[in-house]
């Protein structure tokens, strides 16, 4: 497996405006986009850094 794969995987991403009062944000489904490619990695993470 890639390791531009292994590391998104294992991502870990906390969406804190959900638990903000719903006036402040609305919910709405997500759109695919064209054309998409990974921009950058840090070579750095490589090492395991990502948790």
């Amino acid at each position: 497996m890639p390791f531009a794969s292994r590391a998104l995987e294992n991502l870990n991403f906390d969406n804190s405006y959900v638990r903000l009062p719903e006036y402040f944000y609305q919910s709405i489904d997500p759109s695919p986009l064209e054309g998409t490619h990974l921009v950058s990695v840090n070579p750095e993470s490589e090492s395991g850094a990502i948790a």
